[in-house]
Parts: C-alpha cells; sequence; structure tokens
C-alpha cells in the first residue's frame, strides 16, 4: 500500500511536472540554497555496464515515489525527511537545462527537503556541471562497490557468522532501530 501523499507533496508534484517555478514565501528568486548538495562518485576503475544496472536498479526500486521531469527524477519520501530517502536521479545520459535545475530546487523547497541529486557520473557526466554553474557543491565522493559476473568469487561464511532475515516484529523493530541510530534519521 502506498502511503498517501500530503497537500503540500501534491502541489510540489504539480508544480515540479508542469514546470512551474514556485516563488519563495519573501518574493525572492528562486536559487539554490547554500546547503544543496551533489553526490556522484569518482570515475576510476568504471564499468559502466555494472553502473548503469545500479542505477536502474534503484530507479525501479524507488519507482512509487519517482516523479520525472525532463531528465531529473524527484525521489520523495512521505513518511521521513531523512535526506537519503529524499534526493533526485538523473536518467542516463542526463544533461539538464537551466530551467529543469531551477524547477527541481523548487520542487524541493516546495516539500521541504534539502535539495540533494545521487548518481554515477559514468552514467551521467554532465550533471555535476550543470549543477555547479548554479551553486551546487559535491558534498561527497562515496567509494562504490560492484561484483560483476566475471569479478564475482565464491566465499565460505565464516561459522560465527549467521545471516538471516528478521524472523518477528520484535527483529523487525530492532533492525528499524539500529538502522535509525546508523543513519541519524530522527524522524524514523
Amino acid at each position: 500500500m502506498e502511503p498517501e501523499l500530503s497537500r503540500r507533496q501534491r502541489a510540489l508534484i504539480a508544480a515540479f511536472l508542469d514546470d512551474q517555478p514556485l516563488p519563495r514565501a519573501d518574493g525572492a528568486p528562486s536559487s539554490p540554497p547554500e546547503h544543496s548538495r551533489v553526490m556522484a562518485e569518482p570515475e576510476a576503475a568504471v564499468n559502466l555496464d555494472a553502473d548503469r544496472a545500479i542505477m536502474a536498479f534503484i530507479r525501479e526500486s524507488r519507482r512509487a515515489q519517482d516523479f520525472p521531469r525532463g531528465s531529473l527524477r524527484l525521489l520523495l519520501s512521505s513518511v521521513t525527511r531523512l535526506r537519503f530517502l529524499n534526493y533526485a536521479m538523473p536518467d542516463d545520459g542526463a544533461d539538464p537545462d537551466d530551467a529543469e535545475v531551477s524547477a527541481l530546487v523548487a520542487a524541493f523547497r516546495a516539500a521541504d527537503r534539502m535539495p540533494r541529486v545521487e548518481f554515477l557520473p559514468s552514467v551521467a557526466p554532465a550533471v555535476e556541471a550543470r549543477l555547479t554553474a548554479h551553486g551546487w557543491t559535491v558534498d561527497d565522493r562515496l567509494p562504490l562497490m560492484t561484483c560483476t559476473a566475471a569479478t564475482v568469487r565464491d566465499l565460505r561464511v565464516p561459522g560465527s557468522v549467521v545471516v538471516e532475515a528478521p524472523a518477528d516484529d520484535a527483529a523487525l523493530l530492532e533492525m528499524a532501530r539500529l538502522q535509525h541510530d546508523v543513519f541519524d534519521d530522527r524522524n524514523g
């Protein structure tokens, strides 16, 4: 069951999809706030097929919360403001124009979320330059580990390690509590 969207989120989505800029409350022109961020990965040892598969998997897994406009997809959570669950993602080969970047910032502001974009530059090489030209900054370059059919190795799990799915509500709640602690999600 999909969570119901708030009135503010529905307005945000309508404005974002219709490319209608949302003016700031003080009437000033929209521009990225100082805390706008681009999350990107380094180009070293790129496996483009693996990178494309990773981006496609993330897009598909978040489809219910995906609001496309142009070459960018806005992924919002109606449950939490946690920044790791509220971000935009470019399509493969995206090269967003000024209007797309402005609409993206307006959409994040309308949703009361920090503007963020997460992507692999190998899949959308023009995005970082487009965003930094609008005042965005790279927040972090996180290491990405991939395993392809060509690099996979069969490894034994040490006898002291147990990997299993949570079997009851208590285990699920403990897992959720741990995730909220680890990712500093105060709203969870």
